[in-house]
């Protein structure tokens, strides 16, 4: 028979058994984040593990990470791991290789630099490679692009990708979004307006700068469309800024109008080399279905509502805006 001392040694075991493996292992209520990069051994998972605090015994968890064949499943991503999970949950989620999204908001950037630091700061991507692929003289060529419209090629939205995504595969998604964009019915848009879609980006980056009020942005494209057509300055206080942005104070001056820069609407007709920061979906489209009228002024009204008084006629235009500087002097 089976004694009694046998009995109770074995359900200790068993016990500590699940206490080691189906107890929850964290210490806190809030859920945990693992990254495992690409290329990791199992011992580097342990390292991971161990550096989170998941692992208490280094020895009891390979018992059971070796029994689930774990080191014959290694995936890298970027896996979420519930709270009150167990080492055996844990296991089985990284043996998986279901890792977990990452929501990537490319419309919080301004440049294609803090592009391809976004991209680096929360996809294993790395953002110098990223910048040195884009700029590379072969990958503007076959897009058929200026480094200075680096920026246009990429759609602003939030995107779903996998935090271990390669970079091929990174750029290969953009350009698919780029190409669901620019349909056929777009690029004819852009062709009546007798723009390219990276000169449609350019413009919109500008009108979305101006308008405070989402509403106004097709009216105001319509003025900068009507100024191009007429062969006339845009003057868009929008790029002065731009080229102002890095200076320790970047308030804008009267000086400032007479910086010599491509960036320059006031000093250079047409468009400026390239967008002047990241746009969104809705002021592209507010170029693309701008609307038609005799307007080729604009200024914000007095009452600093955010709208703006329009008009054809520039001594009515120098009426509202006098209007508006008394505005601020009050």
């Amino acid at each position: 028979m089976v004694s009694l001392f046998t009995i109770i040694i074995a359900f200790l075991i068993a016990y500590r058994f699940y206490k080691v493996f189906f107890i929850p292992s964290q210490k806190s209520n809030a859920e945990l984040v693992l990254f495992i990069p690409t290329g990791s051994s199992y011992e580097d998972v342990v390292s991971i593990l161990k550096e989170a605090e998941i692992i208490k015994n280094e020895e009891t968890f390979n018992l059971l990470a070796k029994k689930m064949n774990l080191p014959r499943h290694i995936h890298s991503g970027r896996y979420v791991i519930p709270n009150n999970s167990s080492i055996y949950q844990i296991i089985r989620k990284i043996r998986s290789g279901e890792s977990d999204p990452v929501m990537v908001s490319l419309d919080q950037v301004a440049t294609i630099e803090e592009m391809c630091g976004l991209a680096g700061k929360m996809l294993e991507i790395d953002s110098s490679q990223l910048m040195d692929s884009l700029s590379h003289p072969a990958f503007l060529q076959a897009n058929d692009i200026r480094k200075e419209e680096l920026l246009t090629l990429f759609i602003p939205d939030t995107y779903e990708f996998y935090w271990e995504v390669s970079l091929p595969t990174f750029l290969k998604k953009m350009k698919k979004i780029y190409d669901k964009f620019w349909t056929n019915a777009n690029l004819k848009k852009a062709e009546k307006l007798n723009l390219t879609p990276s000169q449609v980006y350019t413009l919109a980056s500008i009108v979305q700068e101006e308008a405070v009020v989402k509403d106004e942005m097709p009216r105001i494209a319509g003025v900068y469309l009507n100024r191009l057509r007429k062969g006339m300055a845009l003057q868009a206080d929008p790029t002065i800024k731009f080229i102002v942005r890095n200076r320790r104070n970047p308030k804008v001056t009267l000086d400032d109008y007479k910086i010599e820069s491509p960036y320059n609407t006031y000093l250079n007709k047409g468009l400026p080399p390239g967008p002047i920061f990241m746009t969104s979906r809705a002021a592209i489209e507010s170029v693309l279905n701008a609307e038609k009228h005799n307007y080729i002024y604009f200024c914000a009204k007095a009452d600093r509502s955010g709208f703006h008084e329009f008009t054809d006629n520039y001594q009515k235009h120098l009426y509202y805006r006098n209007l508006y500087l008394k505005s601020k002097q009050k």
